[in-house]
């Protein structure tokens, strides 16, 4: 499980953080306190693209020695201090990556 985070939601943080009045330097987590699994992420990648062969993604749950399992972020205090919230939905978010246009040079 991981907390995903689309980058119009980054930069709104950003500008919120900007935004506050806010005395010295602080951290807060810029995230959606939500977790998604990576079959999930898989899935809407796979779903997203129909011009591909449409064959289920595999996970195998395998992990890499030392990597964290699972990491989702406590959003509250974004919420409460600098009125940030995440507001894409992480599919619609990954559903938009899969769809993006390739930039040219």
């Amino acid at each position: 499980m991981r907390d995903f985070i689309h980058v119009d939601d980054i930069a709104a943080a950003n500008l919120a953080a900007i935004e506050a009045e806010i005395e010295g330097f602080d951290a807060f987590n810029v995230c959606s306190g939500r977790p998604v699994s990576i079959l999930d992420v898989a899935s809407a990648l796979s779903g997203a693209r129909s011009d591909l062969d449409n064959r289920a993604p595999v996970v195998t749950g395998q992990h890499r020695s030392g990597d964290v399992r699972h990491i989702v972020a406590d959003p509250a205090k974004a919420a409460e201090i600098l009125g940030f919230r995440a507001a894409v939905d992480p599919a619609d978010g990954l559903r938009e990556f899969a769809t993006a246009p390739l930039r040219g040079s």
